[in-house]
């Protein structure tokens, strides 16, 4: 009986270790995907579920410009603050890399709010490490089940959604999912696909744009301006592409995505 009991006890202690991030002593992915999973047999019918995505922003400049241990350090410093902001009954994972997500029981989509808003103040606060001072700031994506979801990988998928849109919209702001958003992703998808084949069929073209001295006539430089003929909309604009790849550079270059400097 009691080496039964012990190798019980040594098994509930490996499962606490396998669901468990190293780095930051909250759960991890597996952990996570554990909890909600078990939410979902106990959830009545009226309970809502908020997931909130959390990105720390820039967080790849921190482990470039610091190093890796002092990254570490933020990284469990954010999660102390984020236990201390969630509420009873809600679970705390580190998902992987600079993501956090906050999943837990709400009354409606403005005590959503208000904890998305109690989040933000919480991480900005002056936060200290080694004898510096980091400047520390969060995108959050916010959906509701059963509102926008009704089940896990949906809400999972749209909180993820909803934090693309806060961090293509300019980073530290919270973004609730909404149905629009599906609609935008899929036309920035297209755009993504048919710049990708633009390339291979040489539609891009440069046209230089002389700028003037006003005081003696003269060209002083050349502006270079892009022009996409497409082959069903025809001649389109920079407004209508340029936004799109930028923020795309933007999102690869904070996930650490080798980009050639060829391709910019």
């Amino acid at each position: 009986i009691a080496s039964a009991e012990a190798s019980a006890r040594r098994a509930d202690k490996m499962q606490i270790l396998a669901r468990t991030d190293v780095v930051t002593g909250l759960t991890n992915r597996a952990g996570l995907n554990h909890v909600m999973v078990e939410s979902m047999v106990d959830l009545n019918g009226g309970q809502q579920m908020a997931l909130i995505w959390i990105d720390l922003d820039r967080f790849k400049e921190v482990n470039d410009l610091l190093g890796h241990p002092i990254g570490d350090k933020v990284l469990a410093e954010v999660a102390n603050r984020l236990r201390e902001v969630a509420p009873e009954g809600a679970t705390v994972a580190r998902f992987g890399g600079d993501e956090f997500v906050l999943y837990g029981p709400v009354e409606d989509r403005r005590e959503a709010e208000r904890l998305a808003s109690e989040i933000h103040i919480e991480v900005m606060r002056p936060l200290r490490v080694d004898g510096r001072s980091l400047d520390v700031r969060v995108s959050l994506g916010v959906a509701l089940m059963p509102d926008d979801a009704k089940d896990i990988d949906t809400l999972m998928q749209r909180s993820d959604l909803a934090l693309y849109h806060a961090k293509v919209a300019g980073r530290s702001q919270t973004s609730f999912f909404n149905p629009n958003m599906t609609r935008d992703l899929v036309r920035r998808r297209e755009i993504e696909d048919e710049l990708r084949s633009a390339i291979m069929r040489d539609e891009l073209s440069i046209y230089f744009q002389p700028i003037i001295d006003l005081e003696t006539g003269k060209i002083h430089t050349f502006e270079a301006l892009v022009r996409w003929q497409h082959p069903s909309q025809g001649l389109l604009y920079p407004d209508a592409f340029i936004d799109i790849v930028e923020k795309l550079f933007q999102l690869l270059e904070e996930r650490s995505v080798n980009i050639p400097q060829s391709r910019r």
